[in-house]
């Protein structure tokens, strides 16, 4: 019985799957657009004495998130 609804249903959660992929990585790189907006303002606002360590956090969050967005959508890429 499982195998039968699995075939009937085969494209139905593949698209779901895609589609999944697609939103989480749209998510990611908005929210990779916002880290790297927070550390280039933090970064103007920066002088040698001050604590830099705001800036490195949210150059990291924009790096990984970049990189979990473009990883999701090559990963949609690929389902097809």
């Amino acid at each position: 019985m499982a195998g039968k609804l699995k075939l009937a249903f085969s494209s139905l959660l593949k698209s779901l799957h895609q589609l999944w992929l697609e939103v989480t990585g749209t998510f990611l790189l908005v929210f990779a657009a916002i880290f790297g907006y927070y550390a280039l303002k933090e970064f103007r606002k920066v002088t040698e004495t001050e604590n830099i360590w705001g800036v490195v956090g949210a150059a990291g969050l924009c790096v990984l998130t970049f990189g979990f967005g473009i990883h999701s959508f090559w990963k949609s890429r690929k389902l097809r």
